[in-house]
């Protein structure tokens, strides 16, 4: 179903839920009057009502049809831009890699391999 349609069904639900509940008439009595099951109410809540049940609320709640049928209107939005936030500046030491690290038990090869890494780090940093 296209998104337009869509749209339109919600609005015309919720212009049929705001006329029933702006009722001195219960939904229930309503629905009996309609021909429906209550169930059908909290349905076209969601979906929009069809022309013909549009045409009963409205003659039995003695509003216009159009009042729940009419459809939703676009308006115009500005959007406003706003600009990205600067990157943070890269830390010098990462520390909770560091607090990982910290409290393992590391095999000389691990930490032979920590050290090569720390030491390019450094020299990376340094050129």
């Amino acid at each position: 179903m296209p998104s337009s349609t869509l749209l339109r069904q919600t609005k015309v639900g919720r212009n049929l839920k705001e006329a029933v509940e702006n009722s001195p008439m219960l939904q229930r009595d309503l629905a009996k009057k309609v021909g429906v099951h209550q169930s059908s109410f909290s349905y076209w809540y969601r979906t929009g009502v069809t022309h013909p049940y549009a045409q009963k609320v409205s003659e039995i709640l003695d509003i216009d049809p159009k009042t729940i049928r009419k459809k939703l209107t676009y308006k115009r939005q500005r959007v406003v831009v706003k600009p990205r936030a600067a990157k943070p500046a890269p830390r010098s030491v990462n520390l909770e890699l560091l607090s990982i690290i910290a409290n393992k038990k590391l095999t000389k090869d691990q930490e032979d391999s920590l050290h090569l890494l720390a030491d390019a780090f450094v020299e990376q940093n340094n050129s």
